[in-house]
């Protein structure tokens, strides 16, 4: 489906920061004290975001592929604080909660339990 997909490009994104995780977590904590630093990182975490969608399969386009760019950008932040605080090298609480924040975005942003229409497309 179109969520395994995404909780799939996701948990890369995590595993590749891995080796980063101190240098991520200082970021984390100075960049709300930096308005100015928080504006210009928007727009390029929204890019790449939305590569991740497209990655997965999951359209980005019109107001509804926006909608979902900033769902994921959302529940990422909410995700990588759970990550920055998991020390487990398989990841347990942080692939539970992006499951439990993908499962409740899927409703809103149309990837719970079905596959996106790219993905049905090229199936057939």
């Amino acid at each position: 489906t179109a969520k395994v997909r995404l909780f799939d490009v996701l948990m890369r994104r995590f595993d590749a920061l891995a080796p980063h995780k101190a240098a991520v977590a200082a970021i984390a904590r100075d960049l709300p004290a930096d308005p100015m630093a928080a504006l210009v990182t928007l727009p390029q975490l929204g890019r790449s975001f939305s590569w991740m969608l497209m990655a997965a399969g999951i359209r980005t386009d019109g107001v509804r592929g926006l909608m979902r760019v900033k769902m994921v950008l959302a529940l990422w932040f909410v995700t990588m604080r759970v990550w920055l605080g998991d020390d487990d090298p398989e990841h347990g609480r942080t692939m539970a909660a992006l499951d439990k924040h993908l499962s409740r975005a899927g409703r809103w942003c149309g990837w719970a339990g079905r596959s996106s229409g790219a993905s049905r497309a090229a199936a057939a």
